[in-house]
C-alpha cells in the first residue's frame, strides 16, 4: 500500500469480488504500521490468500494514529530466502515509567547484512513499537525500528510479527544532488593574517623603486672635489 500518515497501527481487512459488488473476506488482522521520526520504519504489505478475483477493497480498521490509503500495488510473493539464527546474551533488562522496556542485549559484534532481530515473548497478545540502537561510546546509534505484534484470533498467516530487520552498523553513503548555485548569505571573507611586508608586497616594490631613483638622482647631483695639480706638494 502507498500509505500518507506519520505514525499509526492500524489492522486491515482484504476482501475481494468477481463483479465489483459482492466482496467476501480473503483475510484480516495484518497490520500497517509508521513510526514517527523513522523514515525507513513502515510496514505497508498485507498478504492475502491466492485469489482469481477482479477486484479487491482494503479497509484500515479502527486503531492508533491518522492514515490514508493513496495507492496499492498486486505482487506476489518473495521467495523465502534460507536463514539461520543465533541466540543473542541478554545483559539486563529495565523498566521505565511503568510502559518502556529497555533490554541490553549482546550481539558479539556487528549484525550481518539483512539482519533482523527477532523477539522473544510469553505474552499471548500485545503490540509494541521496538527500536534497536547500537552504543557507541556514550552515544545510541539507531540501528532499526519497527512494530511487533501478537493476535491470536487472527488468522494462522497474521497472527504474530516479531522481527525487526538491523543495519549492519558500519556508515552507509547517500547519494546527495546538488541544487542551484546560490550565495551564501552566512560566507563571511577570512581574515588577512599574512605580515604586512607580504600583504603590501606592490606598494612596498613601487616605493624601494622610488626611493633607489631619488638616491641615485641626489648622488649625481652631489658637488665633486676639484682634482690635485700635477706635481703637488
Amino acid at each position: 500500500l502507498d500509505l500518507v500518515g506519520e505514525e499509526f497501527l492500524r489492522r486491515a481487512r482484504v476482501e475481494s469480488s468477481d463483479d465489483g459488488l459482492a466482496y467476501g473476506v480473503l483475510a484480516e488482522g495484518g497490520r500497517v504500521w509508521a513510526v514517527r521520526g523513522e523514515p525507513g520504519a513502515r510496514g505497508a504489505v498485507l498478504r492475502y490468500p491466492a485469489s482469481q478475483a477482479r477486484f479487491l477493497r482494503v479497509t484500515l480498521l479502527a486503531g492508533a494514529g491518522d492514515v490514508r490509503i493513496a495507492g496499492a500495488q498486486v505482487a506476489p510473493p518473495p521467495a523465502r530466502v534460507p536463514s539461520r539464527s543465533a541466540p543473542v546474551e541478554v545483559v539486563a533488562v529495565a523498566r521505565e515509567d511503568g510502559r518502556r522496556t529497555v533490554v541490553d542485549l549482546d550481539l558479539g559484534g556487528r549484525p550481518p547484512p539483512r539482519a533482523a532481530l527477532v523477539v522473544e515473548a510469553s505474552t499471548p497478545a500485545f503490540e509494541r513499537t521496538v527500536r534497536a540502537q547500537a552504543r557507541e561510546g556514550e552515544a545510541l546509534r539507531t540501528l532499526g525500528c519497527g512494530v511487533v505484534w501478537r493476535a491470536p484470533e487472527a488468522p494462522p498467516d497474521a497472527r504474530e510479527h516479531l522481527a525487526v530487520a538491523l543495519s549492519d552498523g558500519a556508515p552507509r553513503r547517500v547519494r546527495a544532488r546538488l541544487g542551484p548555485l546560490a550565495p551564501n548569505p552566512r560566507h563571511a571573507p577570512r581574515p588577512d593574517d599574512r605580515p604586512f611586508t607580504e600583504r603590501h608586497r606592490g606598494a612596498l616594490g613601487v616605493a624601494l623603486a622610488a626611493l633607489v631613483a631619488a638616491l641615485g638622482a641626489w648622488a649625481v647631483r652631489l658637488p665633486r672635489s676639484p682634482a690635485a695639480p700635477p706635481g703637488g706638494p
